[in-house]
């Protein structure tokens, strides 16, 4: 859920409904929208859902930072681990959810990977790269 996107439709809709609200456009007795705590409940119900939907909708752009996570293996010996190294990336492509788009990685290396995340309420949208320069 975008937090930016859902407080900016939050406040849209409600000056909407207190518009409405005010001009009697709503808010008539025997209406099933007739007090302004409904109008309330509604503005943030739709907020609620556009802030969730938004991510989905506007999927990955160009210029976006997204958060990469490539697997490797370090053997010390005898004992062979698995080790997820995490970090940001910029895409350079549009792309979808498991489409696979261009990114540009640290030092201006490039790479592709997979859309495997949209952008989270804390967190950017992820990504696993399958190839990259060396």
């Amino acid at each position: 859920m975008n937090l930016r996107f859902l407080f900016k439709s939050f406040f849209a809709l409600l000056a909407l409904s207190l518009l409405g609200f005010a001009f009697s456009i709503v808010g008539v007795p025997g209406t099933p929208i007739d007090s302004f705590w409904k109008l309330f409940a509604l503005s943030l119900g739709l907020a609620m859902v556009l802030g969730y939907l938004q991510p989905h909708v506007r999927g990955v752009r160009q210029g976006d930072v997204l958060m990469a996570v490539q697997r490797r293996y370090v053997s010390n010996g005898d004992l062979i681990q698995n080790v997820m190294d995490t970090y940001f990336v910029t895409a350079l492509e549009d792309g979808r959810l498991g489409k696979k788009i261009r990114v540009r990685l640290a030092n201006n290396r490039r790479g592709e990977g997979i859309i495997t995340g949209y952008t989270g309420t804390f967190t950017p949208a992820s990504i696993r790269l399958t190839e990259s320069e060396v």
